[in-house]
């Protein structure tokens, strides 16, 4: 197939035209697309070991990442291998990890929360672009350290099931499709001996799709992971090995978080009756139309009280007709 429609395949329809492949050639096979070049995909999740787990300069990931360097620039821990890279890394990861990073939830709470209250009720808008809203305002709280709002602990009691439920969003709907590694000598990868500058690409997308690690794959059945963990190597939206996402424990504390929020101040409704697709957005997969839903009701925020400070703390709050978390007036709705 000529390069011109591949390309245009890859970036305009990247899940459908790599199932198809798939399908049709097996768990390895090449793509061909300006500007990421000529790459193997890999959707076996003992050849996807091979790669993470291999030697780091055998498997060049930021020589593979050379695409980001007009947005990333070329010191960016994405876009750097060997020594340096280690370095870079060490002085990064204490910042991402253990307490550091459960520092940062009453920051994503407050955050949602003000999210929440900018929805309209009936008025049909983007989850995208609320979520989009939340992370700035995380970023400059979190990581620029604009501290100086009250420190927010509400709602701390987790969902049943908030865990399995984002990983489960993260298997069918990966934030990206692959992952890329430029071999600096030859090597063999999937009983093929590649040459070296081969780009090999374990896919993310595939290796989570395929019924082989995930029986009846596309069903969204977060359950699936209450008694079992997914076999190795088949959930891999962060990446793996040495270069494993280094912010991939605050982002599964964000969204667990924000997903918490939401679902417990909130009913939501999609608008249209299809389901969404993916579409790519630079190099990242999203929602076709932006997850488009409607706000049908919420519960009224209120900060928890100090029974230390506040003697009517103690106490439980007034109740009325019913139950509620939250104080109910026009579209906002109680909690039974």
């Amino acid at each position: 197939m000529p390069v011109a429609i591949q390309t245009h395949l890859y970036w305009g329809y990247a899940d459908h035209y790599l199932r198809a492949c798939h399908r049709r050639y097996g768990d390895a096979f090449t793509v061909r697309a300006f500007p990421a070049g000529t790459r193997v995909f890999l959707a076996d999740p003992k050849d996807i070991k091979t790669v993470f787990t291999g030697d780091p300069e055998v498997f060049h990931a930021g020589e593979a990442n050379a695409v980001l360097k007009p947005v990333m620039g070329s010191r960016s821990v994405l876009l750097i291998d060997g020594e340096e890279h280690i370095a870079q890394r060490r002085r990064m990861l204490p910042a991402f990890h253990g307490e550091s990073v459960s520092n940062y939830c009453d920051v994503v709470e407050a955050a949602t929360h003000a999210e929440i209250d900018r929805w309209a009720p009936g008025r049909p808008f983007q989850l995208m672009d609320a979520m989009r809203r939340i992370t700035l305002e995380v970023i400059l709280r979190a990581v620029i350290g604009a501290k100086d709002r009250q420190r927010l602990s509400a709602l701390r009691e987790t969902l049943p099931r908030v865990a399995d439920v984002g990983g489960t969003v993260m298997r069918l709907r990966p934030v990206i499709h692959d992952v890329g590694r430029v071999l600096t000598v030859p090597a063999e990868i999937a009983g093929h001996r590649l040459p070296a500058g081969t780009v090999v690409s374990p896919s993310i997308g595939l290796v989570q799709s395929a019924d082989a690690n995930f029986p009846d794959a596309d069903a969204f059945a977060p359950e699936r992971f209450l008694d079992s963990q997914a076999p190795p190597y088949s959930w891999i939206p962060f990446g793996g090995g040495s270069r494993r996402c280094l912010g991939a424990a605050f982002a599964t504390l964000e969204m667990k978080t924000v997903l918490r929020t939401i679902l417990s101040r909130t009913q939501l409704q999609p608008v249209g009756a299809r389901p969404e697709g993916t579409t790519v957005r630079h190099i990242t997969l999203v929602p076709s139309r932006g997850g488009k839903v409607r706000l049908l009701g919420r519960t009224r925020f209120q900060a928890p009280r100090d029974s230390a400070t506040d003697p009517d703390a103690a106490s439980p709050p007034q109740e009325t007709a019913t139950k509620k978390t939250g104080v109910k007036d026009g579209s906002e709705i109680s909690n039974h």
